[in-house]
């Protein structure tokens, strides 16, 4: 995880003097959203809805060509109910996507490249019928 963290520092350190003078073609990066997450494979499965949250830093080289580096945060999981019992799953992922930008016209702008993620942590809940419940 330290070894993800500062490589990602280091390309922004690069990232952020590679232009000629700072602020010049360098634009921040922040996207929140919704993300929708379940699990395959097992009937009774509800999607799990939770946020997603993204910042980062990009920068153009020129009109056409540009580099974005971010850091994203995701919640993701489901619920299962198997013969009234509810078991409750949820995981934290941190992504670190590397894209480079090709602008064309009419403002249509494609992003390519990879990300480096990790599995932050993962919990587990389980939720039995109660008996005065008649479960």
């Amino acid at each position: 995880m330290k070894k993800i963290v500062l490589a990602a520092l280091a390309m922004v350190s690069a990232l952020l003097w590679s232009s000629p003078t700072f602020g010049q073609g360098t634009y921040f990066i922040v996207n929140d959203g919704v993300n929708i997450s379940s699990l395959i494979g097992l009937e009774g499965v509800s999607p799990k809805v939770d946020l997603y949250s993204e910042i980062g830093i990009g920068c153009k080289f020129n009109s056409t060509l540009g580099m974005e580096l971010g850091a994203s945060w995701s919640a993701q999981g489901a619920t299962y109910i198997d013969k009234g019992s509810r078991y409750t799953y949820d995981y934290n992922y941190l992504n670190i996507p590397l894209l480079f930008t090709v602008s064309i016209p009419k403002h249509i702008t494609l992003l390519v490249g990879a990300q480096a993620g990790a599995f932050l942590n993962a919990t587990y809940a389980y939720e039995m019928p109660s008996v005065l419940d008649g479960g």
